[in-house]
């Protein structure tokens, strides 16, 4: 398969490069994350949507639709990173987990309203 190399002196350098070269991109990473959170955490998204006389909507709010509202304040997120513990099935004020970098965790105020 010709992957393996002989152990020499250069190739134990270009290795050693290669991982500081790593360890270097993976702080920067992180760092990048953790600037983003401090903006989740000082944002706050207003979603719209169709509820009975008790409150309750018809459906449910996806992260799908997170995503879409974070997008209108300039949040970039994905989809994968939007955590809905418990589907939000009412209007009022919800904590949402967003999972920005495995060490940087942030939580979004997510305003549902009822649809004029």
């Amino acid at each position: 398969q010709g992957k393996g190399v002989p152990a020499s002196e250069v190739m134990k350098q270009r290795l050693a490069k290669a991982r500081a070269d790593r360890q270097v991109e993976l702080a920067n990473e992180k760092d990048s994350a953790a600037a983003l959170a401090k903006k989740v955490e000082a944002a706050s998204c207003t979603i719209t949507a169709r509820v009975n006389e008790e409150g309750h909507l018809y459906g449910s709010i996806k992260s799908s639709e997170v995503v879409a509202a974070a997008k209108e304040q300039g949040l970039k997120l994905e989809k994968k990173q939007v955590h809905i513990d418990d589907g939000i099935k009412q209007t009022g004020v919800f904590n949402v987990t967003v999972v920005l970098h495995p060490e940087v965790k942030a939580t979004l105020k997510v305003w549902v309203v009822e649809e004029e």
